[in-house]
């Protein structure tokens, strides 16, 4: 069964992080498109949360399998503590984003462009030291 669970796992983060990285890299001006930025953004965070979701079962199923070695991890240990402050940020960035004009430009607030950095990093981060447990582990 965890095999199943871990594939479930791995092909979820990568949901999350494609639709994460789409709308940051347009956030960021490095890509450009038919429609607004948005409507993108409409158009995947459903792919974002549903991804999160998934991510957090199959994550606590995981958890359920082996706690003792995985709370002795380091890799475990930074993964949970850069999830604790990536989701608020990409709650944070989708608001950021909201209250921006096209151009990306705050009118309050977050600077959308930096939440969508931050955003980028700390998925990535969470991507790596979640790799990093099957390596030390």
């Amino acid at each position: 069964m965890v095999p199943t669970i871990q594939t479930i796992h791995i092909l979820a983060i990568a949901i999350l992080t494609v639709s994460v990285t789409m709308i940051g890299l347009r956030v960021l001006g490095v890509t450009a498109g038919y429609e607004s930025t948005a409507v993108l953004m409409r158009r995947l965070r459903p792919w974002t949360w549903t991804g999160l979701c998934v991510l957090v079962i199959t994550g606590v199923l995981l958890f359920i399998e082996e706690p003792d070695r995985l709370l002795a991890d380091i890799g475990f240990q930074i993964k949970m503590a850069l999830l604790v402050v990536a989701i608020p940020a990409t709650i944070v960035g989708d608001a950021a984003v909201r209250r921006s004009n096209v151009e990306g430009t705050p009118k309050r607030g977050v600077n959308p462009r930096v939440a969508a950095v931050a955003t980028l990093s700390l998925w990535l981060g969470v991507i790596i030291f979640g790799r990093w447990i099957a390596y030390l582990g």
